[in-house]
């Protein structure tokens, strides 16, 4: 394996302590700075922390738990800031990663792939993700809410919006994530309240 330049800082938020130790152990190889966070207090520090470093965020979703809608809450809002994120699933699913991606992940892929896909990263330049891919704050937040085991008047009571305007905010979240049907989206909420019922 080629070494590359000590430029990288990777901000490394994994709650499941085998797989954090494999993954430091091959980014030291790669003479990246580690910055471990444990909770999304920690997380949002590392994020906005001001440094020369480019900045890659590798996160791991299998265990998460109920961490979860906060952890997607924090990949949506820093896109101004150089900064690549990798999230990475225990498994392919590609309607969850459709799903991470539209919430601001810029790379989204299995724990298989994760050593050639970082390898190849680490060196490459910083892409922007085309900002019609991504969902607002308010179309990520009712998705949030419905995978959470709201319903639509409680998340209108909630935000303090009308029942009408969740629907639209789901309906645009929808079409954006480009999900066809009721049985895709039912499909996507069933997947992530799994997530975050396993650790809770």
């Amino acid at each position: 394996m080629d070494c590359i330049r000590p430029v990288n800082r990777v901000i490394l938020f994994e709650p499941r302590a085998l797989v954090q130790k494999g993954i430091c152990l091959f980014l030291r190889d790669q003479q990246c700075e580690i910055v471990h966070c444990w909770s999304l207090e920690q997380l949002s520090a590392a994020l906005y922390d001001r440094t020369d470093a480019r900045k890659i965020l590798l996160a791991g979703i299998g265990g998460l738990g109920n961490m979860l809608p906060g952890f997607v809450r924090t990949l949506h809002y820093p896109r101004a800031m150089l900064l690549t994120s990798f999230v990475y699933l225990s498994s392919r699913d590609a309607l969850l990663a459709k799903m991470l991606l539209g919430a601001g992940a810029d790379v989204c892929l299995d724990e298989a792939e994760l050593e050639s896909a970082l390898l190849a990263q680490l060196a490459a330049p910083v892409t922007a993700q085309r900002r019609d891919e991504r969902l607002t704050a308010s179309e990520l937040n009712i998705l949030l809410d419905y995978a959470c085991g709201m319903q639509a008047r409680e998340i209108a009571a909630h935000r303090k919006c009308s029942y009408k305007t969740v629907f639209t905010f789901k309906r645009n979240a929808r079409l954006r994530l480009n999900i066809e049907n009721g049985f895709g989206w039912r499909r996507l909420m069933l997947h992530l309240s799994l997530l975050i019922s396993r650790y809770e």
